[in-house]
């Protein structure tokens, strides 16, 4: 099932209003929710997600949608921008978003790479998979090379219509399970540090 905000039809407090209102019936907290499971990873089975999906085409957002509603195990939560702009406006606000789906070619963007790099400030907060009509090899590697969570081109998510799902979870449990040994890492240095500072301490009292 899809949830549809629209970014022209929900602005200012009355899409917050409107996204207040989706939490409260049950939007799931990334926190409380995917469960991690060491051998088989994380589960959208059931769950509720949030998806950014920046596209400015009717038709190729219109495909995003059905795709999402028919082959997605879990309910989408979906809100619209249509430039570079509003995408930052939803990224930067109150919205906790799951996955950002990334179209290349947006009316305020110069270039594929200022597409990217402009929302790439967001990229360890949110996984961000490039989905465009740009077959080119070079740009799918610079895209990687620079944190995108993966490169997918438009036509094989309708010749394969689970190609999106795959990519959804996979980019979903790439990204929680990197912030889970990120919070294991930083938990570990910082117990080295209070233990150094401890010692340093112990020692200059001794002194």
């Amino acid at each position: 099932m899809v949830v549809f905000t629209d970014n022209l039809r929900f602005s200012g407090v009355v899409f917050l209003r409107h996204f207040v209102n989706l939490r409260g019936r049950g939007k799931m907290k990334k926190n409380d929710g995917f469960p991690y499971d060491k051998e088989y990873g994380f589960d959208l089975e059931g769950k509720d997600i949030t998806v950014l999906l920046v596209e400015d085409s009717e038709t190729d957002a219109g495909i995003v949608l059905r795709l999402l509603s028919e082959k997605m195990p879990c309910r989408c939560h979906v809100l619209r921008a249509r430039t570079l702009g509003e995408a930052e406006g939803f990224l930067s606000g109150c919205c906790e978003i799951d996955v950002a789906l990334l179209d290349l070619g947006l009316p305020d963007s110069a270039s594929p790479h200022e597409s990217y790099e402009r929302l790439a400030v967001f990229k360890d907060f949110v996984p961000i998979i490039v989905l465009t009509c740009l077959e080119n090899p070079k740009l799918a590697m610079s895209m990687l090379g620079i944190g995108a969570q993966d490169y997918v081109y438009k036509n094989s998510i309708i010749e394969q219509p689970d190609v999106l799902r795959h990519v959804i979870e996979f980019s979903i449990g790439r990204h929680l399970s990197l912030g889970v040994t990120r919070r294991a890492i930083e938990s570990d240095i910082k117990e080295k540090s209070d233990l150094i500072k401890l010692m340093m301490g112990s020692y200059s009292a001794g002194n």
